[in-house]
């Protein structure tokens, strides 16, 4: 009979963890809209610098990808796959990956209205890495074709990247968020920034460590002069660094658990 009591007692602890599992993805089905979350990537970068963290989102039950939108070298809009799922994770794909953060919003600006045009989409939410942190806030300033829910940025060199524009502890940050220096880009987005609309603004960046206050490319005060960006604007803004190895600038968005958490958090909930 003992084995009968065992296998009563395994079948018992089967069923909690089975009923725990429906139980948090009832919990998550609960924040389930339509709003899709766009990841836009940076500077040279391709599908690969948001795979990973469109993957950690699907492991968790929160999301799925369910379409890719790529904008070839003359600035037309390739579709492959549809928004048939809540909470529909959409990956951006820019062929020229080297075209500037202007281009890139401006190629932003054209999703944007692509999504109200085919879908009938009304808000979405984004994340972008590097200088698709960039596009995302200056879309964002451009009076887009959609409301802007939940952004979520990384390594944003608002105020330029290392060493030549922003080198370390060259520049510091006053109580509004606003650098001592300003390069071009800086002043770019700030010409622009009475323009801005969003919910809520997540602000992620890197510190390896090593004294620099940096992630070897942007520096902390470079990735917080958002603040300043966004000074007239009194919406939901978070800001958290994020330290360690594993925040170098190219392995912020590759499989690091703290982004992901946060992303998650963020974006879908607790």
């Amino acid at each position: 009979m003992r084995w009968i009591k065992g296998l009563l007692l395994g079948l018992g602890l089967v069923g909690c963890l089975l009923l725990g599992g429906v139980a948090r993805a009832a919990d998550w089905h609960q924040t389930a809209t339509p709003t899709p979350t766009l990841f836009v990537h940076g500077y040279g970068g391709s599908a690969a610098s948001s795979d990973a963290m469109i993957a950690s989102l699907e492991r968790a039950g929160v999301a799925e990808r369910t379409l890719r939108l790529t904008v070839d070298r003359a600035g037309h809009l390739h579709a492959r796959g549809d928004l048939h799922s809540p909470n529909p994770l959409v990956q951006v794909v820019f062929e020229e990956s080297r075209a500037g953060e202007e281009v890139d919003t401006q190629w932003l600006l054209q999703i944007y209205r692509y999504l109200r045009d085919r879908y009938g989409v009304k808000a979405v939410n984004a994340v972008g890495h590097s200088l698709g942190a960039v596009a995302v806030i200056a879309a964002a300033m451009a009076h887009p074709a959609v409301r802007m829910a939940k952004l979520a940025v990384i390594a944003g060199p608002y105020n330029g990247i290392m060493p030549v524009e922003d080198p370390p502890h060259a520049v510091t940050l006053d109580k509004q968020g606003r650098p001592s220096q300003e390069p071009v880009i800086y002043q770019w987005l700030d010409a622009r920034r009475h323009g801005f609309a969003a919910a809520a603004v997540l602000n992620l960046y890197g510190d390896v460590g090593d004294g620099s206050d940096s992630d070897t490319r942007v520096t902390t005060q470079s990735a917080r002069s958002l603040r300043g960006l966004l000074r007239d604007w009194s919406g939901d803004y978070r800001a958290q660094r994020v330290r360690g190895r594993a925040a170098q600038h190219s392995l912020l968005h590759q499989r690091n658990a703290t982004v992901d958490r946060a992303l998650r958090t963020f974006l879908f909930g607790p």
